[in-house]
């Protein structure tokens, strides 16, 4: 009995004086391969695209009689499994470029009709087990090709493409605010990226969860590029203000885009065939606060304007300027600051132009009204 105490008051007593716990890595491909096609289809060009719920969907084109079929399989379990191949819709001639899937089960899936020449879209909201309902981006008079698609978690999408337009390819773009169920800017209303006069190819898309967006294209040999903050229903540095990442009097090519949830873009692209090249920026939001303050004096009293904002990311440049041309600066600074207008008129307005200027690049401006 005494043996018996001592063992269970020893047990009660026992206390961990210092714990630690370890992270191991490991991976292991599975040890079989699934074949997800028919046994005997001539099959190529697959796609794949996976959220964090372990839902994938895959898809691939098939040949039938020299004809171009997509068809697609999904999983629930990060692949173990898979659906039988299925057709997208049963007709021929169609090349798809892209499926994207969000951690919403919500999926686009984007294609060239060979037969018209048109850009279509279908969309899922469980994950690919169903798909809902074509879309045609374009019009059939165009010729259009080469089309990307963008989905973020919130359903925002973005799909750009080339247009032929008879004497120049331009890039051109329409946006979805519900997983790709509608679309605008769509058709002749599809919104221009690129300038018309030269020719533009390969374009590519990034859409992060807040909405910002960044598109590059190739446009005579030169890596271009716009962007929104609005998922795509207006996009900033069009048509002839489009920003050039490369150099003129290369052979710049095959761009690509990335853009992380803070708006840190990286564009990538091949030049000469002897170089890979690339540029990062920073697409920010910053914050200005302005007011009118009253300071008192024994004698009189001064009415100041202030402005104030904080650093913003990758800015190295405030400037503030009288007028809306931005030809009279007012004053420019490097850092946050305070900028302090006094002596001013009760009941008259002021008005002031606030821009910022990162790696050279000054933003539009911002009108500031005071009081």
């Amino acid at each position: 009995m005494r043996l018996f105490f001592a063992l269970f008051f020893s047990f009660l007593m026992t206390a961990t004086l210092e714990g630690k716990s370890y992270s191991i890595p490991y991976h292991g491909w599975a040890t079989t391969i699934t074949n997800l096609a028919e046994d005997g289809d001539t099959v190529f060009i697959p796609f794949i695209t996976l959220n964090s719920s372990g839902r994938a969907i895959a898809m691939w084109w098939k040949s039938v009689d020299d004809a171009i079929k997509i068809q697609y399989a999904c999983s629930t379990d990060h692949g173990v499994a898979w659906s039988s191949p299925t057709d997208l819709t049963g007709e021929y001639n169609e090349w798809s470029t892209g499926v994207i899937l969000n951690d919403s089960n919500q999926a686009i899936i984007i294609w060239m009709k060979l037969t018209s020449t048109s850009i279509c879209v279908n969309y899922s909201i469980d994950g690919g087990a169903e798909w809902l309902g074509v879309t045609t981006l374009t019009t059939e008079a165009d010729v259009n090709y080469a089309p990307y698609v963008a989905l973020n978690s919130s359903g925002q999408a973005i799909a750009v493409w080339v247009r032929d337009n008879g004497d120049n390819s331009i890039i051109q773009t329409a946006y979805s605010i519900d997983g790709g169920k509608n679309w605008l800017n769509t058709g002749a209303e599809a919104t221009n990226l690129s300038a018309a006069g030269e020719n533009s190819s390969t374009p590519q898309i990034a859409l992060n969860d807040s909405g910002q967006a960044v598109a590059v294209w190739v446009r005579n040999d030169i890596i271009q590029t716009a962007y929104s903050i609005n998922g795509g229903k207006n996009w900033l540095n069009t048509e002839g203000n489009a920003t050039n990442l490369s150099a003129a009097g290369g052979s710049a090519g095959n761009s690509a885009i990335a853009l992380d949830a803070s708006g840190w873009a990286i564009a990538i692209w091949d030049n000469t065939s002897k170089w890979i090249q690339t540029k990062n920026d920073y697409y920010g939001t910053g914050t200005i606060s302005a007011e009118q303050k009253k300071v008192r004096f024994p004698l009189t009293i001064d009415l100041v304007n202030e402005i104030i904002w904080p650093n913003m990311t990758a800015a190295n440049i405030y400037k503030i300027y009288l007028d809306a041309g931005l030809t009279q600066v007012l004053d420019s600074y490097t850092l946050s600051s305070l900028y302090s207008d006094h002596n001013r008129i009760r009941g008259l307005e002021n008005y002031y132009y606030f821009t910022v200027t990162e790696n050279d690049t000054e933003s539009s401006s911002v009108k500031i009204t005071l009081p």
